[in-house]
């Protein structure tokens, strides 16, 4: 049944409980369609100037999620964050490059350990791993390479930064090896974790 103002049809319910918004052929539960404005905006009216609205919208085969002006109701001028038909995620731009995009005058990824405990040297406070899904050398699924951050007293207070990678084969079997350290005083070892 559809629900009508002075220009058009403002929202429809059709067979099987589907309702629109914007569109007379709802194909979900709950469809919003526009082609000029946000589809779905979420206010806090307390909130500052400018400060009031995120929107979500859909455009062009992209999704955008942004802050929105109080007087023009238009999103943004940069996106908060933009995904894009090929699953690239941009943070700051609305046209993301890679898988992972940052963009600000300053781009800085965080990676915080939120564990607050006693530490042995040695134990790692966050990494960045390399996995690759390769079938060929019955390795799919296993680190490949790794940067990490790691303990080297038992405070937490002391970090130092290794770079390993991962062994076929040799000596010392099928592992990843640490390869390279540099310590928390600026001190670097190859094959070493406590160069001096």
């Amino acid at each position: 049944d559809p629900i009508a103002n002075a220009s058009s049809t403002a929202a429809i319910v059709v067979e099987g409980g589907f309702s629109g918004f914007g569109t007379t052929t709802p194909r979900w539960l709950h469809q919003l369609a526009s082609s000029t404005r946000s589809q779905l905006t979420l206010t806090d009216p307390s909130a500052g100037t400018d400060l009031k609205h995120w929107s979500l919208r859909s455009a062009g085969g992209n999704l955008y999620l942004a802050t929105s002006s109080d007087s023009t109701f238009a999103t943004s001028s940069v996106t908060a964050l933009t995904i894009n038909t090929n699953g690239f995620i941009g943070v700051g731009t609305t046209a993301p490059l890679s898988l992972l995009n940052l963009r600000s005058n300053n781009p800085v990824i965080t990676i915080t350990d939120s564990r607050d405990q006693s530490w042995t040297v040695g134990d790692q406070m966050g990494a960045i791993d390399f996995v690759s899904i390769d079938q060929s050398s019955g390795l799919s699924g296993t680190t490949r390479g790794r940067i990490a951050s790691v303990l080297e007293n038992t405070f937490g207070s002391a970090n130092g930064l290794a770079l390993s990678t991962y062994q076929v084969g040799g000596s010392l079997g099928t592992s990843l090896r640490e390869r390279l350290r540099i310590t928390d005083v600026g001190n670097v070892g190859i094959s070493s974790s406590s160069p001096s």
